[in-house]
């Protein structure tokens, strides 16, 4: 392991949102309808989206900036709390007047999810947003302190393909590390990351196919890295692992097997765990390993201000 001090900071640029969860019990249904009756015990906010990466990163002790658009409003206020509690950087999440931030509310009752209310609107980039932005990341890439930059695409309209490109140049150019979370159906303006992170629907979307007609996943990772010329492919299947392709060598990653209360942000998690582990000097093969095992932990447990447990920070230290 050679950890590298003088670069130990995280860079995430992507989509933000908030995430609110209304936790209930239920005993009954409404006589308006066959839906039931929440009796609400709480209510939780945490960062969704590229914000859920940062939150678990901080979670891992890693210096963590955040970089993105928010409106100026009741949720944007909620959003820069939740960064300000978990120690996020904020100074390069811009606020637009006018853009209605975007809020995903889940409503659980008794540790089930028996509803999703989406909140939104998508961002459609401006050439003025585009160069102050990324104007903004190249001085703070320019610092030699930030080790790896990841990508969270939510195809909200924040990550356009000529901002993608054009920041992908910024990490080559500066030597930091670009890790990519595909949700959109363009996936070319990845070409010259470092690392890809498809799931199964992304993977169909990058080949072109239907997911249920993927080949074997050693030929999927082989597909997509020759098909965007990325040199390393970490493919998430769920219950089924993860396959990593990193250089010629295919490493299959059983998953960890256990009951899933709640698999909301899993693929955050993995990539969380992966730059952590890269920031903390494992190599791609350990790294994944590690976000391996801290996404099999978030899975078990319902709500997602649980924190990553000593067992993962030793791993990253060892």
């Amino acid at each position: 392991m050679n950890k590298d001090t003088a670069k130990n900071k995280a860079l995430v640029v992507g989509d933000l949102m908030l995430d609110e969860s209304i936790f209930g019990t239920a005993s009954r249904l409404t006589p308006e309808g066959p839906v039931p009756v929440i009796l609400k015990n709480k209510t939780e906010y945490t960062l969704g989206g590229a914000g859920f990466v940062a939150k678990v990163l901080s979670d891992l002790d890693i210096n963590v900036t955040l970089c993105g658009v928010v409106g100026d409003d009741e949720t944007s206020d909620i959003l820069r709390s939740c960064c300000n509690e978990g120690k996020i950087n904020t100074s390069e999440i811009l606020s637009i007047n006018g853009l209605k931030t975007s809020k995903k509310t889940r409503v659980y009752a008794s540790g089930h999810l028996v509803a999703r209310l989406d909140d939104e609107s998508e961002y459609e980039m401006t050439d003025a947003t585009r160069k102050k932005c990324l104007e903004s990341i190249e001085s703070v890439l320019k610092n030699q302190e930030y080790k790896v930059c990841i990508i969270s695409d939510y195809n909200k309209g924040f990550c356009d393909d000529e901002f993608i490109r054009r920041l992908i140049e910024l990490c080559i150019k500066y030597e930091v590390i670009s890790l990519v979370d595909p949700k959109t159906e363009d996936v070319n303006k990845f070409i010259g990351a470092d690392l890809i992170k498809p799931n199964n629907f992304e993977a169909a979307k990058i080949l072109g196919i239907s997911h249920e007609y993927l080949p074997l996943p050693e030929e999927v990772v082989k597909q997509i890295s020759s098909l965007l010329k990325i040199s390393n492919v970490l493919y998430t299947r769920g219950s089924k692992g993860m396959i990593l392709l990193s250089g010629n060598k295919i490493k299959q990653i059983d998953a960890i097997q256990q009951e899933v209360f709640n698999v909301v942000g899993a693929g955050d998690t993995v990539l969380a765990g992966l730059c952590a582990g890269l920031i903390n000097g494992h190599d791609i093969e350990e790294s994944s390993f590690i976000a391996n095992d801290l996404a099999g932990e978030m899975v078990s447990k319902l709500s997602r201000k649980i924190k990553p447990s000593n067992s993962i920070k030793e791993k990253l230290s060892t």
